[in-house]
């Protein structure tokens, strides 16, 4: 994603990466106006593709006044229509897709007295698809602006009605236990997971899967985690995996507790440790794809306390 700019000035535009891609679209100036200094008859239905096609897609800019090869040509002139050039793009741009777009910026750059680049800075829509002039819904493809077809119009629906829930923190909880048995000591730490629901929608079904390595799941560990709250789980070979269940709706910005799980640590595994210790997740909220992330627990500080106790054999 582009970073949000608030303003432009030549030099930004002279410092533009060369090529063309999903956030980012060249036209000459003639992709306005024709020699006559008239707007071109195709514009509109033209524009209309490259605002339908960012506006579905992750948002990008548009920039009338450069040449493929990112130069500045002769400018676009700053009066095309009476009120000025920006102002009138700022009113047809709304209107160039069904339904309107809600948000956009049109920045005026100018290169002589009465000539201007023009940058139009589109977001990603919360209100996409948008329909384009011709009747067609188009996306940012491989940095052309492309027809959509059925699947990727379902996508953005999906994109748009589904909850996007998502890792909001994962922190060690309590203090570390040491434990004695028959095998030896062991230091357990609990870890809490919360989530946040960072889409539009509510998300009445959340469940989610927490993938550990069985070397850092002992028993003892296991036994902690299912005492915590209802967790069902499944031993792989090399992996241990806790699947739980939410069972309460998460409005649309609200954060969660989630759940607990144990980890164990003891001589046969702190090698391991030391190295990494990774934890994979995947997120389930109703339709929307399920959301996979990790994290190295081994770069908490309560872990390296662990590290560091003097209980451990040279």
């Amino acid at each position: 994603m582009l970073e949000k700019k608030q303003r432009w000035t030549r030099e930004d535009l002279e410092d533009l990466a060369v090529t063309e891609h999903s956030f980012q679209e060249f036209k000459a100036s003639l992709f306005l106006i024709n020699e006559n200094n008239e707007i071109s008859s195709e514009f509109v239905f033209k524009f209309s593709k490259q605002i339908s096609a960012f506006a579905n897609a992750q948002g990008g800019r548009v920039f009338l006044g450069i040449r493929d090869d990112a130069s500045i040509d002769e400018g676009i002139p700053v009066d095309v229509k009476s009120g000025g050039t920006k102002a009138w793009l700022e009113n047809l741009i709304q209107d160039l897709v069904t339904p309107r777009l809600q948000e956009y910026n049109v920045f005026e750059v100018s290169i002589s007295e009465k000539r201007a680049v023009y940058v139009i800075d589109i977001p990603n829509s919360d209100h996409a698809p948008h329909q384009a002039k011709d009747q067609r819904y188009y996306l940012r493809i491989a940095g052309m602006s492309r027809p959509m077809d059925h699947i990727h119009i379902e996508d953005v629906f999906r994109r748009n009605k589904n909850p996007v829930m998502n890792l909001a923190r994962i922190a060690p909880y309590g203090e570390p236990e040491i434990v004695e048995s028959s095998r030896g000591t062991q230091v357990l730490q609990a870890f809490r997971i919360h989530l946040i629901n960072q889409g539009k929608s509510m998300a009445r079904h959340v469940g989610g899967e927490v993938s550990i390595a069985r070397h850092f799941v002992t028993k003892q560990a296991r036994n902690q985690t299912e005492a915590s709250q209802k967790i069902h789980y499944t031993q792989k070979p090399s992996e241990m995996v806790f699947f739980h269940y939410l069972g309460i709706p998460v409005f649309p910005s609200q954060e969660v507790f989630f759940m607990i799980f144990w980890v164990g640590i003891h001589d046969r595994n702190i090698a391991l440790v030391r190295q990494n210790m990774f934890v994979r997740w995947q997120i389930y909220a109703d339709d929307a794809m399920p959301r996979a992330q990790e994290t190295d627990l081994s770069s908490f500080t309560a872990i390296q306390k662990i590290l560091s106790l003097p209980i451990w054999k040279a």
